[in-house]
């Protein structure tokens, strides 16, 4: 028989200093201020021993193999600080306005591109309070709206092609030896980025026993660290880089429901959602109008594509003339694949819609979900 210990060891030092501001500027503006500085280390190690030939039986220790071997092993550690603010200013407890900031410094990018800068905006307006509005049908109106810039880097160790350590079974006859990853590695990987802008009402009616809220958004993604597949003449099968941008457009919506509400403890409350999505892929690397997502099934396969939504499937199909009827071989009498792959395929769903019954008692609850999909391939 045979015996593998495998010792993997996850190590994360956090360490935050965050300075707070809180005061009335005037009778009628407040303002709550905070700058900070963050540090994050995470280390991975794994080290694995594989033993074969037990001397005894039953006694699973390395000690009681009689060959022990390297079976892998691996180090990886990721560094990433940052200076932050946060400003809120308050305007007679119904104007809000909020202003974010965050330069981050990661160890996952080349020195040129590791440090970035990412902004963000907020602002709501309480209608209700405003008006001072006092009904029992309408509690309370909210407006708001955002617009937000965030920053993400990569993985570690995936900008320098390597030649990995491999066994003494490579490359033959027990000669120990290296052998270069079939992934190529971008030297000049920038981190990506996505801009967010959002507006919403939020809308309390009847007590707080209607509470519907919606939101609008327009998402666009850009320079996406992927893995995108390569013609294999190029001595790799797989390239690791910035892969243009992708936008997503789309409502959600919720409402909060209360049908029953006694005095004796006994509520049932509903919560519904509806979730529509768009998604545009809209610019990929340089003479590229359509790239393979690496790692997945190859027939169908996902792709980025120009004006497509993102991963729509291209596969094999039948072969028809110009006027779509399909081709017959006539010697066999099946059909005849066409010579090129075609979109056959759109995996996003249309929209979601959920909706949540929890009724509850003195303490007990009892909850169901219906969840519903509508469209995706």
């Amino acid at each position: 028989g045979s015996l593998i210990t495998d010792d993997i060891r996850t190590n994360e030092i956090e360490s935050t200093l965050l300075l707070a501001f809180d005061k009335n500027l005037f009778k009628s503006i407040h303002l709550v201020a905070r700058v900070g500085w963050s540090l994050n280390q995470r280390v991975i190690e794994r080290k694995s021993i594989f033993g074969k030939e037990f001397i005894a039986a039953n006694i699973f220790t390395m000690d009681n193999t009689t060959t022990v071997t390297p079976n892998g092993s691996g180090f990886s550690q990721r560094r990433l600080y940052g200076f932050f603010y946060d400003m809120s200013f308050s305007f007679k407890h119904y104007l809000y306005l909020n202003f974010t900031g965050r330069n981050d410094v990661s160890s996952t990018l080349p020195v040129k591109n590791r440090s970035y800068f990412y902004p963000g905006f907020s602002g709501s307006f309480i209608l209700s309070q405003a008006l001072g509005i006092e009904s029992d049908a309408i509690n309370f109106i909210k407006l708001r709206g955002s617009w937000a810039k965030v920053g993400n880097d990569a993985g570690p160790y995936l900008i320098n092609t390597i030649y990995p350590l491999r066994s003494s079974s490579f490359p033959f006859k027990g000669i120990p030896g290296q052998t270069i990853s079939n992934t190529l590695l971008d030297p000049n990987l920038t981190p990506e980025f996505t801009k967010e802008l959002s507006f919403g009402t939020d809308v309390n009616l009847f007590e707080n026993r209607v509470k519907f809220d919606v939101t609008w958004y327009n998402k666009v993604t850009s320079d996406q660290i992927v893995t995108i597949q390569i013609p294999a003449s190029s001595g790799y099968n797989f390239f690791h880089t910035n892969a243009g941008a992708i936008q997503n457009r789309g409502w959600e919506v919720g409402l909060n429901l209360i049908p029953l509400k006694f005095n004796n403890g006994f509520n049932w409350n509903i919560y519904a959602t509806f979730t529509k999505n768009v998604s545009k892929v809209t610019e990929l690397p340089a003479g590229n109008k359509r790239v393979i997502l690496a790692g997945l099934f190859g027939d169908p396969e996902p792709v980025f594509e120009v004006g497509q939504p993102y991963g729509i499937l291209r596969g094999s199909v039948d072969a028809r003339d110009a006027e779509g009827n399909l081709l017959i071989n006539p010697s066999t009498g099946l059909l005849i694949r066409s010579k090129e792959n075609q979109t056959i395929g759109d995996p996003n769903p249309d929209y979601l819609i959920g909706v949540t019954n929890s009724f509850s008692y003195k303490g007990l609850s009892f909850n169901f979900v219906f969840n519903y999909k509508h469209g995706g391939d």
